[in-house]
Parts: C-alpha cells; sequence; structure tokens
C-alpha cells in the first residue's frame, strides 16, 4: 500500500481505500516476477493503525519446483488484470469468497450480502486494526463503492466462485459487535443511526456462546 500521504482522495478528500491506484503497482509487479524467477524480495509491512509503510520481512519462494508452486494474492483488487498484466491467463486462477446469499430472518426481514460484511468489518478491524465502530461505519459508504467498482464488474471472469455466507456468522459475531455499536455517539448523527438499525437487525439472533463450535465445513 502507499503511505497515507500518497492515497488518491475521493469527492470529499478522503483517503481513497478502494481503488486500484492506493497500491504500489510497479512495487507489486517488480517483486512478483523477481519471485517467480527463484529470487528473494524485501515484502514491505503495512501499519494499519499509523497508515504507514514499515520495512517488512525478506520473502522468497522455497520448498517446491517453482513449476509447481502457487503464489497466493488476496485483495478487493485481485481480479483485475492490470495488477498483474504480464503474467499470463493461464496462469492465474481467480477465485472469489464472498458471501452472495441473502439470510432470512423471518418471510419480511433479511440480510443483505453488505450488512454481513460491515458487521464483519466491525469485528475485524476492532481485532486487527484498532478502529472502532463508529470509524468503520463513516466508511460504509466507500466500502460498499469500492465492491461495485472492484468487485461486480470483474466477477465473470472468476474461474471460482465460493458462497461465504453461514445461517449462524451473526449469531457469532454479535458477542463482539453489539457492545461496540452501543459506543457509537449520538454526537454523530449518520453513524448512530446506522449503528441502531445494526443493532435492531441483532436484537433478532441469539448469541453463539463459542464460535470455536461452529461447524468446519
Amino acid at each position: 500500500n502507499n503511505g497515507a500521504d500518497d492515497y488518491p482522495r475521493d469527492k470529499y478528500g478522503n483517503c481513497d481505500f478502494e481503488q486500484v491506484d492506493a497500491l504500489r503497482l510497479d512495487d507489486l509487479q517488480r517483486d512478483v516476477a523477481e519471485l517467480l524467477e527463484g529470487r528473494a524480495v524485501e515484502g514491505p509491512s503495512f501499519d494499519i493503525g499509523a497508515g504507514k509503510r514499515r520495512v517488512g520481512s525478506t520473502v522468497r519462494i522455497e520448498g517446491v519446483p517453482l513449476e509447481n508452486g502457487v503464489l497466493l494474492m488476496e485483495g478487493i483488487f485481485a481480479l483485475q488484470d492490470i495488477l498483474l498484466p504480464n503474467l499470463p491467463s493461464d496462469q492465474k486462477l481467480r477465485v472469489v469468497v464472498h458471501p452472495t446469499s441473502i439470510l432470512n430472518v423471518d418471510e419480511l426481514r433479511f440480510v443483505s450480502h453488505q450488512v454481513l460484511r460491515m458487521l464483519r468489518r466491525i469485528v475485524r478491524d476492532y481485532h486487527c486494526r484498532t478502529r472502532d465502530a463508529r470509524d468503520i461505519l463513516s466508511r460504509w459508504r466507500s466500502v460498499a463503492d469500492g465492491e461495485i467498482r472492484n468487485v461486480i464488474p470483474f466477477i465473470d471472469s472468476a474461474d471460482i466462485l465460493l458462497n461465504a455466507s453461514n445461517l449462524y456468522e451473526i449469531g457469532a459475531l454479535k458477542s463482539t459487535a453489539l457492545p461496540l455499536l452501543n459506543h457509537v455517539s449520538p454526537a454523530f448523527p449518520v453513524e448512530y443511526a446506522q449503528a441502531a438499525q445494526l443493532k435492531s437487525l441483532l436484537d433478532w439472533y441469539y448469541v453463539v456462546p463459542n464460535p470455536d463450535t461452529a461447524p468446519k465445513e
């Protein structure tokens, strides 16, 4: 990733994390070419909390012949050819893991995949990125727009599409998401209203007391 000062901006003047220009494409393409040639590269690291690019560790593909190895790339931009334009298509396997099913609460209420992704993000960013629920809710519009720009137009190019929706998931997320949503202050009326909507949805679900007991398949 770029550093915060180098990010492209959206129409509101905020850092736009949801466009491919936020990546250092030249560095990415050079490093992947080096890896596929069997050479070591210095993999960068990104400090989410500080918004800074850091020096990472040295990486090399080892343990198998290169022609039999797999280089895994993950991210919202991974379907786009602009990431690795010089790599032949027959050497790429595009896999989309995405919550595609609508989860019905009853005959009148349902949970869209965007709402499920937002609940996931609130819990993930709390644990991994030191962000609170208000911060995540303030990015809701940007996240939804990023999906429209970077996933949906390219989804037909996927070789494999895996549905990541799980019936038990909202119950597993509730124990962490609900306290975080309760801390969204009325001083931020837009995010407060969004939090209220999500809390109303969570009221329809029991808490899964131990997510580790969820099915593995």
